[in-house]
């Protein structure tokens, strides 16, 4: 029986009308042009050439070099978009070739310049609607798995700058927030605990303004520990034999299981009563050494760095070095006040939370939640002389907790949105009304007969010399109407605008001329 041929499939951009797609894996394009890169060579292609691919390459070779590439967005005035015929999945198809060939550039100035003018040209056709907004970020989770990390830190710089543009109405459900979160997530993996802190730093801040607070995909809903942060100590079989202090090492690190686990050391009562004891053994121990350090060592030692994530050794070598040290002992007060607190929250009366995965794990007795009261107070009361539970640290370490409170609150009420509806304010009852108008229209007798005297209205606004220019203080020498007999106030007010006039004139340096004698009249003795 003759068996059934397969037709043969046509090249790829071979017909009309076909997508511009690669021909192969992205792994196996970097492969590729690491095979077929030479010193030297200023564009290898590692990939099939075709028109779209090429037309983006030439758009984006044609963008002058930039000192900080990552740090300076494109504008459309940079680049020439308008004449690619390049819409939906051949940007798609286009912009990844590109980015894999790139990929294996030496890793300097002209590769950091090409990656983000790729990135830049995808983001600029996103916006102008010819290609998906999700797209972009596609490429940067592309982009960072294949580049280590040292390159990343480089590269969030790209990121930073363009935030508003890449985080516009994102939600943390759907693309592109959930792409977001993926390549924000990957980054955090491959960090250090202790050596990629700073870049740990700007990843989370960068999360933090990318959603809102209450985005559930950032939230420990559940409450869970983080159980697999393990910590190993010597074996007993390893310490010294007669060592006086090595009860204290065991019980003192024997601690660290708790403290990684509370939900599981206060479930067990055994675990519970063993955990009581080893807290009182070792807070006699931290007592003991109250007064040994300075806690002015951070501020005045230059070696000492501003920040510092620890990881403390566990060597039995360094156990009593370690309690000599203020930000040690500080640490361990910090773990046990955070254990208690926990401890005292789960045995808190009141109606079981909303939140039905942060209910409590177990009842803990009357004896128990005074044991953990007293350890609060005994953790907040500052002796005299120490020098690492002194009144700053407990103050902080106070308003720490008292937040950390209120997100647990909020978590155990199902996470209620921060937003509230806007107030509208409640109609004002109507009142009963007057009986009657009041009989002065202006509140008094006298404001009401000078305003139904004076002429009010437009009118008087076009009368402007009558109000606005003052008049010359020789307008008042004599009276207005010489044949009319005028009275003394009429008299007093015309010589005492005259006089006002005549201030705003500078003629006040011969006021001492107007004298009872001569009167308004004094003032112009001797002016011509």
């Amino acid at each position: 029986m003759a068996s059934a041929s397969v037709p043969e499939q046509p090249a790829a951009g071979a017909a009309a009308g076909t997508v511009d797609a690669p021909a192969f894996s992205p792994l196996e394009a970097i492969t590729r042009f690491s095979i077929a890169y030479t010193p030297g060579s200023l564009a290898p292609s590692p990939l099939p050439s075709t028109s779209l691919s090429q037309a983006l390459a030439a758009a984006v070779a044609g963008v002058a070099d930039r000192p900080d590439p990552f740090g300076t967005p494109l504008t459309p005035a940079n680049i020439d978009l308008d004449s690619l015929d390049l819409t939906g999945g051949h940007v798609d198809s286009a912009a990844r070739s590109l980015l894999y060939a790139q990929a294996s550039l030496p890793d300097d100035n002209r590769q950091d310049n090409a990656v983000s003018n790729t990135l830049d040209a995808v983001l600029l056709l996103s916006e102008a609607g010819r290609c998906e907004y999700t797209l972009v970020h596609l490429l940067i989770l592309d982009v960072l798995d294949v580049h280590p990390v040292e390159w990343c830190l480089r590269f969030w710089t790209f990121l930073e700058t363009r935030e508003e543009r890449l985080t516009k109405n994102i939600s943390g459900r759907k693309p592109p927030g959930t792409t977001i979160i993926r390549f924000c997530n990957a980054i955090l993996r491959r960090l250090s605990a202790t050596q990629g802190s700073t870049f740990a730093g700007k990843v989370l801040m960068f999360l933090a303004r990318a959603f809102p607070l209450s985005e559930l995909s950032g939230l420990n809903q559940r409450g869970e520990f983080n159980v697999a942060n393990t910590t190993t100590w010597d074996p007993p079989q390893s310490l010294p034999a007669g060592a006086a202090d090595a009860e204290a090492y065991a019980t003192f690190w024997g601690l660290q299981q708790a403290f990684a686990n509370p939900p599981a050391a206060l479930a067990d009562p055994a675990v519970l009563a063993r955990t009581r004891a080893a807290l009182t053994e070792v807070l006699e121990g931290l007592r003991a050494q109250a007064t040994v350090g300075s806690s002015d060592r951070a501020r005045t030692d230059p070696d000492v760095p501003d920040t510092f994530v620890p990881k403390w050794l566990t060597s039995y070598s360094l156990f009593d070095l370690e309690l000599r040290d203020v930000s040690f002992r500080r640490a361990i007060y910090a773990q046990i006040r955070i254990f208690v607190e926990y401890a005292l929250h789960t045995a808190a009366a009141g109606p079981p939370p909303a939140n039905k995965a942060l209910a409590a794990p177990a009842a803990l007795t009357s004896d128990d939640v005074a044991f953990f009261r007293d350890l609060v107070d005994a953790l907040q009361r500052v002796p005299g002389r120490a020098v690492d539970l002194d009144a700053a640290y407990v103050r902080s370490l106070n308003i720490v907790l008292r937040r950390d409170k209120a997100w647990v609150r909020w978590k155990e009420a199902n996470t209620p949105s921060f937003e509230l509806p806007p107030h509208v304010p409640e109609p004002t009852p109507a009142g009963p009304g007057l009986k009657r108008p009041y009989r002065h229209a202006m509140g008094t007798p006298a404001l009401s007969r000078l305003f139904a005297s004076t002429p009010t209205g437009i009118g008087r606004l076009r009368r402007g010399n009558e109000y606005g220019e003052i008049p010359p203080p020789d307008k008042y020498r004599r009276p207005a109407d010489p044949d009319e007999e005028e009275s003394a106030d009429k008299r007093s007010s015309r010589e005492w605008r005259g006089l006002r006039a005549a201030r705003s004139q500078g003629m006040w340096i011969d006021f001492s001329r107007v004298t009872r004698d001569k009167g308004f009249g004094g003032l112009f003795e001797g002016r011509a």
